[in-house]
């Protein structure tokens, strides 16, 4: 399986206040873009072979091995993370 996690640009953000829980009502308006990181996943017998950035500490790994165990899943996966992002940044 493969799917794209497209890239956004933020046209306009709005603090609407603070929630009980401590975070924040936004609002935003947003424009989606025709590019972004690629995730691969396919099945294999066991275990997770993981090719990206920061192996286990990767938030694709972790959901990945959480979903495994929670789920009881005989088998394992194999996720390729193509980054065509700037990490923790946008396009621009």
């Amino acid at each position: 399986m493969e799917r794209l996690a497209v890239a956004k640009v933020n046209l306009g953000l709005s603090l609407l206040g603070r929630r009980p829980d401590g975070y924040h009502e936004l609002h935003t308006l947003f424009a989606s873009l025709s590019f972004g990181d690629r995730l691969f996943l396919e099945p294999i017998p066991e275990g997770i072979e993981f090719r990206g950035r920061y192996g286990r500490r990767n938030l694709a790994y972790r959901a990945a091995a959480a979903y495994l165990e929670a789920a009881g899943w005989p088998g394992g996966v194999r996720i390729v993370l193509e980054k065509a992002l700037p990490e923790g940044a946008g396009p621009g």
